[in-house]
């Protein structure tokens, strides 16, 4: 079957539910065990780390802190350096699509600087082009990504990627990037751009004081040009269109 872009976004989710791959979180929980491991054999460090508490505890030398985050790793933890520090997720969901898709690439790009691609107002865009009082609202677009239809033109994906577990501060600010980044996204009338809000963690799950789940309350918004939806869910969705 040949999908248009007016029917890109049919739902395609049921239909696919057994296809046999692995979920995003489960990849991602996979990768963040084997970053931390890397941290710690290669001794990356949080910036409070061995030296001050050698430093506080001088009863205690470099090499017995370091000896025993080798065998404790609940020690370990407050030591060894964050991934998430790191900006781990996005590079996760980076190969996830990768390598469970049937795309042509898939790109992480600048989080900030001259190369760095915004959505405002429904136009893909540099910081430059947005005005100066609607900056602070316009977040970077995390992911480019490309694949090629059926009629040979190639479709480009742009994609605002969260990874949100715990509800409440800082985690709330990024549901709100994402619902922000849905306002201008569904604007867009270019032809062959798609813009994808991939929502990941059990945040989204959540309901809002509504009653909708946060994941619904971007989805508000949704059209041929715009979605929501996890990144395991968003792979589902590439391979059936292709059909």
């Amino acid at each position: 079957m040949t999908y248009t872009q007016e029917n890109l976004f049919e739902d395609h989710l049921e239909k696919s539910a057994t296809m046999s791959i692995p979920t995003c979180e489960d990849y991602y929980a996979k990768r963040y065990r084997e970053d931390w491991e890397y941290n710690k054999l290669h001794k990356i460090y949080t910036t409070t780390g061995v030296d001050n508490y050698v430093e506080q505890n001088p009863e205690y030398t470099k090499e017995d802190v370091e000896s025993k985050i080798e065998t404790d790793d609940m020690f370990a933890k407050f030591f060894i350096k964050d991934p998430v520090q790191q900006s781990c997720y996005q590079k996760y969901c980076n190969e996830y699509i990768s390598k469970y898709s049937p795309i042509e690439r898939c790109i992480q790009l600048p989080a900030s600087g001259k190369n760095a691609l915004y959505c405002y107002k429904g136009k893909l865009c540099k910081m430059a082009e947005i005005p100066a009082n609607d900056t602070k609202l316009v977040k970077s677009i995390d992911l480019q990504i490309e694949y090629r239809k059926a009629d040979g033109s190639l479709l480009t994906i742009y994609a605002s990627h969260k990874h949100t577990r715990k509800q409440g501060g800082n985690q709330n600010n990024q549901w709100y990037d994402l619902i922000h980044f849905s306002e201008h996204a569904c604007c867009s009338q270019e032809t062959n751009i798609i813009y994808v809000a991939l929502a990941d963690g059990p945040y989204y799950e959540y309901a809002a004081d509504d009653g909708m789940t946060k994941m619904a309350h971007i989805n508000v918004r949704a059209n041929d040009h715009f979605r929501a939806m996890t990144t395991t869910d968003f792979i589902k969705w590439i391979k059936q269109i292709l059909q």
